[in-house]
């Protein structure tokens, strides 16, 4: 069973030149190796890999150890013991029963000393509380009320909220003060009304954080805080771009007083929405690079991935949804001479489909797609297929029309592959729908349901002609 005790030691104890010496002695222990490592945001980072003999280890350094958690983890079990580092005390034993989680002790760190003690508390109230909670339990399963067992388990979750709140208020600088106070809820009025759901939402949404303070360089190394992060993004947020924007300002606004912190997550957000496939969130992207990479706050990137970054960005901005479609151009398989230009073609709604003969999904996606073109091309909508190779694979994406039953698209190709300069197609097959202006309606739809969306945007395009007359 792991260990969740989570227990402190320091180290940038000025006066031996941030030298950091821990005793640590595991009783029950056969093994002769643990490792010593660190939370930081969504990662768990070794520091150190410890020989020892009968049990008694000795983590010891020259160099700063950062606030934070860090943890003993017994590689033949990965059973783990957690502890935290506060930059104060950084000379200190710690004795643990590798066989009873209940038994740590340590000597020479107050925070670790108080954490343990409070831990050893919740062990005490814990068997109690299990007692009225299983009477609670049977009371239920009866359909008759235990009043009694209630009044006693409220009595002891009263108690451990009082105890918590003590050690926080007590050591309110301390690492166990900050993660005692990370599991404190928010405390949420009670709403009234029709949008009293929506009024919870909201003020649940903007306390989120009223405990964890992201401006706080220590939370980066804790278990809690991406987890939070994570929640607030993907639970607390609705999930299209323009929310999601918000949001990751927000919380960048917030962790700037932690500068690591803050550099750490303008990294992860920024890799996290340029894999991501979803229909839209390129937007999240090309966000990112403009506000904090094109303007010169994320210093630490090379000028050459810089150049690289910002072109990216600037032809995955060419095709965000509700920007009108560049004005590309590319050519008919007659001696690749006939150019077809976007902007020329005239029609009340365009299908752009880049695909290649040798991309195994546009395979699977075409009988669909042709299917689709079969029943909507007498109803204003035009298709436009681009080949994506180019040089001597130009000929085979060629001699594919006919075999996939494309003869009925307007295919064009680009031995030359201009058009890359300007947009991004990074995968095939990738479908655009476009209006009659070209503007971007729709993208990255999967083949089968061109079918069921074509129908819901001619639709939507018919209200708003009539909102407009």
């Amino acid at each position: 069973m792991k260990s969740l005790y989570t227990l402190l030691f320091a180290s940038i104890g000025l006066s031996l030149f941030g030298q950091y010496d821990i005793d640590i002695e595991l009783k029950n222990y056969k093994g002769d190796t643990v490792i010593i490592g660190n939370y930081y945001a969504d990662r768990q980072l070794v520091r150190d890999t410890i020989s020892g003999n009968k049990g008694k280890f000795e983590f010891e350094g020259i160099d700063t150890l950062k606030p934070g958690v860090y943890f003993v983890l017994l590689p033949e079990d990965n059973n783990f013991m957690q502890f935290f580092v506060d930059g104060v005390d950084n000379q200190f034993e710690m004795r643990w029963d590798v066989k009873s989680n209940g038994d740590i002790s340590f000597n020479g760190s107050e925070d670790n000393e108080a954490f343990a003690d409070y831990m050893k508390f919740l062990a005490k109230k814990r068997p109690e509380a299990d007692k009225y909670r299983n009477r609670l339990m049977v009371a239920d399963s009866t359909g008759i009320q235990d009043e009694d067992a209630q009044k006693q388990l409220d009595k002891i979750d009263l108690e451990v909220t009082s105890k918590q709140k003590e050690l926080v208020a007590e050591k309110p600088g301390s690492v166990s003060a900050r993660f005692i106070k990370s599991s404190f809820q928010v405390d949420i009025p009670e709403f009234e009304g029709e949008d009293a759901k929506l009024k919870t939402y909201r003020f649940y949404k903007n306390h989120y954080f009223d405990n964890v303070d992201l401006g706080d360089s220590v939370n980066l190394r804790t278990p809690y805080l991406h987890q939070r992060v994570d929640y607030y993004l993907e639970k607390l947020t609705p999930q299209d771009p323009d929310s999601i924007i918000v949001s990751i300002d927000y919380l960048l606004t917030e962790m700037e007083p932690a500068h690591e912190t803050w550099k750490y997550y303008l990294s992860y957000f920024l890799n996290k929405y340029a894999k991501m496939k979803i229909v839209g969130y390129d937007a999240v992207y090309v966000h990112l690079i403009d506000k904090y990479y094109r303007t010169g706050r994320a210093y630490w990137v090379s000028e050459e991935n810089l150049v690289k970054m910002k072109d990216q960005a600037d032809k995955f901005r060419n095709i965000l949804i509700g920007e009108k479609f560049p004005d590309i151009t590319t050519y008919k398989a007659d001696s690749l001479k006939t150019p077809v230009r976007l902007w020329d073609v005239e029609s009340e709604y365009t299908i752009l489909l880049f695909w290649a003969h040798d991309c195994g999904h546009c395979t699977k996606s075409m009988p669909a797609i042709v299917e689709f073109y079969e029943e909507y091309e007498s109803k204003g909508v035009t298709l436009i297929s681009v080949c994506t190779k180019g040089g001597k694979k130009t000929k085979p994406c060629i001699d594919a029309v006919p075999k996939k039953n494309m003869q009925k698209f307007i295919n064009t190709f680009d031995e030359y592959q201009r058009y890359r300069q300007i947009v991004a197609i990074p995968s095939t097959p990738k479908i655009f729908i476009l209006d009659k202006d070209k503007n971007i309606l729709i993208k990255d739809i999967p083949s089968k349901e061109l079918k069921s969306i074509m129908p819901e945007i001619i639709k939507i395009d018919k209200m708003k002609k009539v909102d407009k007359m």
